[in-house]
């Protein structure tokens, strides 16, 4: 018979030996299988002990778990009810390859829906040459970068896996993730994360099985914007206007040319965002203080910061663990930099944006692009500011005592220019950070002593908001075009996107075509 059990162990602890002290009329070898649900770490008595809550299933005698796949989740179960046997029409074109078109485009043609995905940037194995050759001191690809191509910005980053929606289509996801060849604790992590070295592998196998289900890729294909009247509609790509049933813009933050293209035509909305800095730390810091004398054993550790200042809320964001920091640009003569960590999280640095809250008051406009501007008004500072693609750097401390910036050893990729950042924000996000720093101060010793800020922090959230029917997702504009995902303003993170992408797919599945 099979058995749940919730028990706090000691970081480490073996789990059938775990299990046998508070199922004390047991033997580990009777024990025969064990699964872990749910698994969270507790650091908050670091002083004695780090330990592990966890949830677990286990089976007695020889028995074995039935370990839940793909195939079992509700949202797999919901497709095959949606499965068409219609013959095949004009495909679904879906603008982007990141993850809410992704998840988009597997969600359809699993159903039996034809599906072609149009993604400006290249391929993953393409793409991943591209952005080491930049960050080498090559050319900056527009198209192809850390923001644009397959995988979407995601791609570059810590692949954080954690979100604050609940969704029943999480558990979809991380099994679609697993079977593609990420981690198997995915699953059950309470904070958990993928690496960019294998989300890039996992993007190869998810696309190898999207093809064989008859998807089709166009990467380095250009969506150029609308035309419409009456009842056709018509899709410019490539130059070519190509008339569709649906649409889904599943654009990632950054797709300015296609916002430019689609403020007027889809009465596009601006939104509030967070600007700011990533900071720095020698890892060591970070693991001490968050684990304590147990830091050696304890994998890199992560931390969560939030105050109020000036009126404004400052926070932590994308928080990389044993990670680097890297310039993350996608349009020529503009800097902004991201976190990203490998799966292993070795690195001997931990960086965290810090970010503060902007709106329209700051934008000094209420226009659908002024975020836009707002952001590139930024990044073009800091591109004349080093007159280079190396994000201007500065040590907190500097920062803090409005002082010459000295310079400091970062993980930057590629190297950071050590100068006065204060100039190269705006006044109000400055402020804010020089009086958050002090607080977050208090919560981390050595947080601004050891920290260096490299700016800047600008591609948090999409600027603007495609304005869609809450219910039947699509435009208020046209029933036939479905904005989704994080660049249309309705996702934040990898899981959230794609949760929007599967949510968009069963708008289209359930509507009368």
């Amino acid at each position: 018979m099979n058995r749940q059990i919730q028990i706090t162990i000691p970081y480490g602890c073996n789990l059938a030996q775990a299990i046998c002290q508070q199922e004390t009329s047991l033997q580990p070898e009777q024990i025969s299988d064990v699964r872990i649900i749910k698994r969270s770490i507790d650091a908050r008595q670091r002083h004695k002990a780090i330990r592990e809550i966890l949830t677990l299933e286990y089976a007695l005698d020889g028995e074995k778990l039935h370990r839940p796949t793909l195939e079992d989740t509700p949202t797999c179960q919901q497709i095959q009810r949606l499965q068409t046997q219609k013959p095949a029409t004009d495909p679904i074109i879906i603008v982007g390859a990141g993850p809410a078109g992704l998840l988009c485009a597997y969600t359809l043609s699993r159903a039996g829906i034809p599906v072609e995905v149009i993604e400006q940037g290249n391929a993953v194995e393409q793409r991943q040459r591209d952005v080491q050759t930049f960050w080498q001191g090559g050319e900056l690809k527009p198209q192809s970068n850390v923001q644009f191509g397959e995988g979407g910005a995601g791609t570059f980053s810590d692949g954080k896996l954690t979100t604050r929606i609940k969704s029943p289509h999480r558990d979809f996801i991380l099994q679609l993730l697993v079977q593609s060849g990420a981690p198997e604790n995915i699953l059950w992590d309470a904070k958990p994360h993928v690496g960019t070295d294998i989300l890039q592998k996992v993007l190869q196998r998810l696309r190898r099985e999207l093809v064989d289900q008859g998807v089709i890729f166009k990467f380095g294909s250009h969506f150029q914007g609308l035309c419409w009247h009456a009842e056709a509609h018509q899709a410019i790509i490539d130059g070519i206007a190509r008339p569709f049933n649906r649409l889904v813009l599943a654009v990632g933050n950054s797709a300015r040319s296609t916002f430019q293209q689609l403020r007027k035509p889809l009465q596009l909305e601006s939104k509030p965002l967070a600007i700011g800095v990533r900071i720095e730390h020698p890892r060591n810091l970070i693991d001490k203080r968050q684990y304590g004398k147990w830091h050696q054993q304890m994998p890199a550790a992560e931390y969560q910061l939030r105050t109020s200042c000036a009126q404004r809320g400052v926070y932590s964001f994308c928080m990389c663990p044993g990670g680097i920091v890297v310039n993350a640009s996608s349009e020529p003569e503009h800097v902004c930099v991201n976190g990203m960590s490998y799966h292993n999280r070795q690195s001997p640095y931990s960086n965290s944006a810090i970010v503060v809250t902007v709106d329209q008051k700051d934008f000094a406009s209420s226009a659908p692009l002024a975020g836009m501007e707002y952001q590139r008004h930024i990044e073009a500072a800091c591109f004349r500011a080093s007159g280079s693609y190396a994000p201007p750097a500065m040590g907190a401390m500097d920062f803090i005592q409005q002082r010459h910036a000295t310079s400091y050893a970062t993980s930057t990729a590629p190297h950071a220019h050590f100068c006065n950042i204060a100039p190269l924000l705006p006044a109000p996000v400055v402020q804010a950070l020089r009086l958050a720093l002090p607080v977050f101060q208090q919560k981390i010793p050595g947080f601004i002593e050891e920290g260096v800020l490299i700016a800047p922090e600008t591609r948090t959230s999409s600027p603007v908001r495609f304005p869609r029917d809450p219910v039947a997702r699509h435009s208020t504009v046209s029933h036939r075009i479905f904005p989704c995902g994080e660049g249309a303003g309705y996702a934040g993170g990898i899981v959230s996107a794609a949760v929007d992408g599967v949510n968009t797919a069963m708008a289209i599945l359930t509507q009368t075509p």
